[in-house]
C-alpha cells in the first residue's frame, strides 16, 4: 500500500509490491497516481513529493511495520540543498540533495533531473504526520495517517472466520467430528488429497485464538488462518519494443514521453533471454499444458487459440468460465504465449501452446484454500490424463502456509515444474522469506526480475539460496482486459494507447515469472522425454552469468535459451 498526498492509498500486488531497499521505487509519471510524479513548471523549477511505503506487507499500516519515507524532488536546475524528515515535529532523518537537470545545446529543452531521498521509520500506533521539507529553496509536503495497534487484521491478511486444519494420520473420522463441533467449527470442505480440512468458525470467537484452540488437540498435526497471497509480455507490430525477446539497444516506447517511469529508456544490446535463437528451433509448444494459476484470462484474438478450457475452471464463481476482470492474469497469459508472427500486438515467448486458466480470484489476492483446490484440481486432472506439465504462480506473500506447503509436495510427486515469483519487495528473501518461493521443493524455480541493462531491478527481491534466476521483469509490453482500470493502477504499470489500446507496459516478477514459464514450454516441446527436474536444470544450467546477478541469485545469471541445442 502506498499513501500519497491527496490521501490516495494503493494496495499493491507481488507481484509488483513494496520499496527497493538499495534504490526507490519508479515514480507514475500519468494517471490516478499522477500526484506521485513531481512536475516543476518554469514558475515552480523545483517541485516535492512525499510517499509512505511499507517494507514488509500489505493492507493498514500497523505497529512495529518498517515504512519508507521516500522524498521525490524534481528540478529543472541545478540545485544542491537539505532534504530533512520529520515524524510529528520530531526531526527523524536529514540528507543532503544534489541534482542537476541536463540542458544540452541552447534551443532544446532541458532534462528533468529527478532524485529520491528514503528514510526509514518503524511505525508506532496512533496517528502521525509525517513531513519532509525542503531547505532551499523551502518546500514541504505533509501526510497523516493512523498506524493501528494490530499484528495483523482479519479479512486483511487472512480469510475471516476460517482456518485450515489437518488432523494426524490415526485421527479416526469420529475423533475428528467431534473435535470439529466442540471447537465450535463446521466443514466447508475437505481436500480430497491433502486430507485438509476447511473449517468456518460458528462461535464468534477470533481466527486466531481458534487456530491456537485447535494446535493444543493432540491429533492436531497443524492449524493455521486460510491466509492471503497477492498476485507480490516475428512480425507483430509492437514486437520491436520488446527488448526482453530481442534486446537490439532500442528505447522503450514509454522513453521519450516518460521519463521517469520507472526503467531504463537505452537498452544494452544482448541483454534478452535468446527468443530469436530459440525460435530458430521451434515456436510452437502446444505439446505441453501450462496451468496459470492468476484471475483467469480475457480472451483476446492474440490469445483466444492459445487457450485450453477442458477443465479449466473458475474457483472463485465456481464455475467452469476463468474470464479475467482484473487483468494480471491476461497480462501474464500474453507473455507466455501471445500468438506469435499473426501480424497482430505482440509475439509471446511460445506462438502456439496450451494454456490452462484456473482462476483464483476477481480482485488482487487470494485465499491459500483457493490455490489448494486449484493445485489438487490440477493433480486429479493430470491423473485423469491431462498433459499438464508447468504451473505458472506469480503470486506469493510472507506469510508461509504450511497446508499449501502440503499440496505443494504433491506436485512435486506428480513430476510438475512450478514457476513462481520472488516478489516486488526489493530484500533478501533468504532472511525475509517470501512463499511459495522459499519452499524447498526441488521442482520449483523462484524468479527475480531484470531489466534491459542486465541488471537487478531495483524493487526486485533476490535470495541466493533462495531465488534461482533472473528474467527480463521491468518495462514489459502485455495484453490488457477489456476494462482494465484497476489493473492499471498497479505500481509501475500504464496502458499505452500511442501504440495500441490493447497493449500497456508493466514491470514485477510475476512477469519474470511468465518468462521462465514460457521458455519452459518450448524446451520441454522440443525435448520432451526429459523431467521436470532435467528441464529445471538445463534452465539453470543455460543462464548467461553476469556480474550484477552473483551473489544475488542461486544461478548468478539472467534467463537464456540454451547456446547448444537441449537434446
Amino acid at each position: 500500500m502506498r499513501l500519497v498526498l491527496l490521501a490516495f492509498g494503493l494496495l499493491a500486488l507481488m507481484l509488483g509490491i513494496g520499496t527497493a531497499q538499495t534504490g526507490v521505487p519508479p515514480c507514475p509519471p500519468t494517471g490516478p497516481l499522477a500526484t506521485l510524479c513531481p512536475q516543476p513548471t518554469p514558475r515552480q523549477p523545483v517541485d516535492l513529493q512525499l510517499i509512505i511505503e511499507p517494507e514488509k506487507g500489505l493492507g493498514p499500516l500497523r505497529t512495529g511495520q518498517p515504512l519508507s519515507l521516500i522524498a521525490y524532488v524534481a528540478t529543472r536546475l541545478t540545485l544542491r540543498s537539505e532534504v530533512q524528515f520529520f515524524v510529528d515535529d520530531r526531526l527523524l532523518d536529514r540528507q543532503m540533495l544534489s541534482v542537476t537537470a541536463n540542458c544540452p545545446p541552447e534551443g532544446q529543452v532541458c532534462t528533468l533531473g529527478l532524485r529520491a531521498l528514503q528514510a526509514r521509520w518503524i511505525a508506532e500506533a496512533g496517528r502521525h504526520t509525517v513531513t519532509v521539507r525542503l531547505v532551499a529553496p523551502l518546500l514541504s509536503r505533509s501526510l497523516t495517517f493512523d498506524v493501528l495497534d494490530l499484528p495483523s487484521q482479519e479479512s486483511t491478511d487472512f480469510l475471516q472466520a476460517e482456518l485450515l486444519v489437518k488432523f494426524k494420520p490415526e485421527a479416526t473420522p469420529a475423533q475428528i467430528r467431534e473435535i470439529i463441533q466442540r471447537l465450535g467449527t463446521q466443514i466447508v470442505q475437505v481436500f480430497e488429497l491433502t486430507r485438509i480440512y476447511q473449517l468456518r468458525i460458528t462461535d464468534g470467537a477470533s481466527v486466531r485464538a481458534k487456530v491456537a484452540q485447535f494446535q493444543r488437540e493432540p491429533l492436531v498435526e497443524f492449524a493455521e488462518p486460510n491466509g492471503y497471497w497477492y498476485y507480490q509480455q516475428p512480425n507483430d507490430p509492437l514486437f520491436q519494443y520488446q527488448w526482453n525477446l530481442h534486446n537490439t539497444g532500442q528505447r522503450h516506447p514509454s522513453a521519450d514521453k516518460f521519463l521517469i517511469f520507472g526503467g531504463t529508456s537505452q537498452g544494452t544490446p544482448g541483454a534478452d533471454i535468446g527468443a530469436v535463437r530459440a525460435w530458430a528451433q521451434i515456436t510452437d509448444g502446444s505439446s505441453i499444458v501450462i496451468a496459470l494459476l492468476d484471475s483467469g484470462v480475457f480472451e483476446h484474438s492474440d490469445l483466444k487459440a492459445n487457450l485450453f478450457l477442458r477443465g479449466a475452471r473458475d474457483f472463485a464463481r465456481n464455475d467452469a468460465l476463468p474470464d479475467d476482470l482484473f487483468g494480471h492474469g491476461t497480462f501474464v497469459a500474453s507473455v507466455i504465449t501471445a500468438l506469435g508472427n499473426n501480424s497482430e500486438e505482440i509475439a509471446g515467448l511460445a506462438w502456439r501452446a496450451q494454456l490452462w486458466p484456473l482462476k483464483l480470484s476477481e480482485e488482487a489476492r487470494f485465499s491459500w484454500g483457493v490455490l489448494i483446490a486449484a493445485l489438487e484440481h490440477t493433480i486429479v486432472q493430470k491423473r485423469a490424463g491431462l498433459p499438464v506439465r508447468i504451473v505458472n504462480l506469480s503470486a506469493g506473500g510472507s506469510e508461509r502456509s504450511q497446508s499449501v506447503h502440503t499440496a505443494l509436495d504433491l506436485i512435486a510427486h506428480e513430476g510438475l515444474l512450478l514457476v513462481t515469483a520472488a516478489g516486488n519487495y526489493g530484500r533478501d528473501v533468504d532472511r525475509e522469506p517470501f512463499y511459495p518461493c522459499s519452499y524447498p521443493h526441488e521442482i520449483l524455480l523462484c524468479v527475480a526480475a531484470s531489466n534491459n541493462r542486465d541488471e537487478l531491478a531495483n524493487w526486485s527481491s533476490w535470495g541466493v539460496h533462495t531465488v534461482d534466476l533472473t528474467a527480463p521483469g521491468e518495462d514489459i509490453l502485455g495484453l490488457l482486459i477489456e476494462k482494465p482500470d484497476n489493473f492499471l493502477k498497479l505500481p509501475r504499470t500504464r496502458a499505452i494507447p500511442e501504440l495500441s489500446s490493447w497493449v500497456a507496459v508493466a514491470s514485477g516478477t510475476s512477469y519474470a515469472t511468465a518468462h521462465v514459464t514460457g521458455l519452459s514450454a518450448l524446451l520441454w516441446a522440443l525435448c520432451p522425454a526429459k523431467t521436470a527436474r532435467e528441464i529445471r536444470q538445463l534452465l539453470l544450467d543455460s543462464v548467461e552469468k553476469r556480474s550484477a546477478f552473483a551473489g544475488k541469485v542461486a544461478s548468478g545469471g539472467r534467463l537464456r535459451w540454451p547456446d547448444r541445442r537441449p537434446c
